[in-house]
């Protein structure tokens, strides 16, 4: 039996997660670019937008440090927490990149690493609440 918060955030009993899939992919197709640069603002609104015509209620993670503003989604069905965030890979330690600022790359400040995989290689991860608070505190461990 379904409890009352997944009955009010998941009403039609779509699977999240498939859901997310499809419109990550869909949009991911659509860049021509391995660099995601500058380019949160414009996929969050766009997954939010796609997301949203399929009853699919999101929040906006918004972000701003070291004169970098930063965007994400989360989505939460009543049993899980899913953290959007298909342009992460410009937070993360890479040959030939550097931060803005000459600060640490973000992902280097993440307890929990498999965050920063399944964000570089699938644009979302399904997080506990230690995770999403892991994840908001990588963006602030240097500053």
């Amino acid at each position: 039996m379904r409890n009352l918060s997944e009955l009010l955030l998941n009403p039609a009993r779509l699977d999240f997660e498939t859901e997310i899939i499809e419109v990550v992919r869909g949009l991911d197709s659509k860049v021509n670019s391995d660099d995601k640069t500058g380019l949160c603002k414009l996929f969050c609104s766009q997954i939010k937008s796609e997301l949203s015509k399929k009853h699919i209620r999101t929040e906006i993670i918004d972000q701003e440090i070291f004169g970098i503003n930063h965007q994400a989604l989360i989505a939460k069905d009543g049993k899980n927490t899913f953290l959007i965030d298909p342009t992460y890979i410009q937070f993360c330690k890479r040959d030939g990149f550097k931060m803005i600022n000459d600060q640490p790359f973000f992902d280097q400040n993440l307890n929990n690493h498999q965050i920063a995989e399944e964000l570089v290689s699938k644009g979302y991860v399904k997080v506990s609440e230690e995770d999403l608070e892991d994840y908001i505190n990588s963006f602030k461990a240097n500053y």
